[in-house]
């Protein structure tokens, strides 16, 4: 497989071998104190990781896309006024300092996760706790203990562990004692010690990106059952980098047991795509960039976006969240049914194909129907979705049930798709789909 995570576009061919999954076990890396070349610290997360997310922040200052979506950022992570408020007790702006960081851990229940923080020194996480201190008074200390330091942050004790001069590793307030941190720089019972998780990322991501992942999902855990769940293969593991130095770049890969289930997906969603691309509008474009391929177990998908195709993809998700479930309703004459808005006519990122002939109309009028049984119910559902409900489960449920009604009348989603554009633009064709509607048309 092929996947783009070298700068200037670049390929980097990977191997098509199981990652995740070898046989050969790295060895475990020396207590990284003193080093802090990433794998040395992977025995600073636990020997159990699921998954290891990474944020170059040294890379995201430097891009386009975060110069003009910066506040925007903040403020919907709700961390506008938070962010000014540290940046007045340590002097500094934290963002401009921090340059990398990696948080990994599992998701089982009581499962440990642990942040490592690069780019930052001791003595200004001090004249931080310090500045915090002179503001809000008492409840506000550090005490150093050797690699070992103990911070009271607002009377809430937090431990971490310095595995170098600008490398701090930190665990959340519930795992966060001195033994459990304490282990985390010596190295115990770290990840380097089984080698599945640090294998996957030395062999398929570059962490120079903005943002990489690395994931092989524990069959028991919150993550795990959730894709369990949610796909009829659950993959071995999922890995890609997002970067956002000049255009947005996403490179994504998944890897799963056999390579039909690698290729059932892709099929899945590139049916997807050709019901995007039927309806038309920016996020048509914009998806129609969507690259995907497979090779054995593995399904690569990558897109590259300017900032302004960013600008207009979230305007786009937006109005497709917040407006109409899936399309609207509309016809050129009065009593006549629309069918789901597709081009205007055949243009650049509409084409899906050669034409297809319609051999049963009377069954494809009938999935028209029952898909627009189904929409309506898709528009209830979201419009009764509260902020907690999994909005994207609820469209890939509506998805699958389009699927098994096209399918039940001898037909895929691509060949609904292609007959919905034949009768958008040939008028002969519609009037025919009319007619074998008759009664049964939908009220514009």
């Amino acid at each position: 497989m092929h996947v783009a995570l070298a700068g200037g576009g670049a390929a980097l061919a990977l191997a098509a071998a199981g990652c995740g999954s070898s046989d050969k076990t790295p060895e475990a890396p020396e207590a990284p104190q003193e080093a802090e070349t990433f794998p040395a610290l992977y025995g600073a997360f636990p020997a159990d990781a699921e998954f290891l997310v990474g944020v170059s922040l040294a890379s995201v200052r430097d891009s386009e896309l975060w110069e003009a979506h910066r506040s925007e950022v903040l403020h919907g992570a709700g961390l506008g006024s938070s962010l000014a408020a540290v940046t007045d007790a340590c002097g500094f702006d934290p963002l401009s300092e921090v340059d990398d960081v990696v948080i990994g851990g599992n998701s089982e229940p009581g499962g440990e996760f642990v942040f490592v923080v690069q780019g930052i020194t001791r003595e200004q996480v001090k004249a931080c706790v310090d500045g915090a201190a002179q503001v809000q008074g008492d409840g506000y200390s550090v005490e150093d203990e050797g690699d070992l330091a103990r911070y009271v942050l607002g009377g809430t004790e937090l431990w971490a562990g310095w595995l170098g001069e600008t490398t701090v590793a930190l665990a959340p307030q519930e795992t966060s004692s001195k033994q459990n941190v304490e282990r985390r720089v010596e190295g115990q019972g770290g990840l380097g010690d089984t080698g599945g998780l640090a294998a996957l990322i030395d062999q398929r991501i570059d962490r120079d990106k903005g943002l990489w992942l690395g994931l092989i999902p524990s069959d028991t855990s919150e993550i795990g059952r959730g894709l369990a769940g949610a796909a009829d293969s659950t993959p071995r593991s999922i890995y890609g980098t997002v970067d956002a130095s000049g255009v947005l770049d996403v490179d994504m890969g998944i890897e799963f047991a056999t390579a039909g289930e690698a290729e059932e997906l892709r099929e899945g969603v590139e049916q997807m795509l050709q019901i995007f691309k039927l309806q038309g509008g920016d996020l048509a474009t914009l998806l129609g960039g969507l690259e995907l391929s497979t090779e054995n177990e593995h399904l690569a998908a990558q897109v590259s976006l300017t900032a302004d195709e960013v600008d207009t993809l979230l305007d786009a998700v937006a109005d497709m969240l917040l407006g109409p479930a899936m399309h609207g309703h509309g016809g050129d004459g009065a009593g006549a049914p629309a069918p789901p808005p597709g081009p205007a006519g055949p243009g650049p990122g509409h084409d899906v194909g050669e034409p297809v002939e319609v051999e049963d109309m009377e069954a494809f009028a009938e999935a028209y129907l029952e898909l627009q049984e189904i929409e309506a119910e898709l528009e209830g559902d979201l419009e009764a979705a509260g902020p907690d409900d999994d909005v994207a489960h609820v469209h890939e449920r509506a998805i699958e049930d389009a699927r098994e009604v096209v399918e039940a009348k001898g037909m895929d989603l691509v060949t609904y798709a292609q007959i919905l554009q034949r009768i958008e633009t040939d008028p002969e064709l519609r009037e025919e789909f009319e007619k074998v509607l008759g009664d049964d048309a939908p009220a514009d």
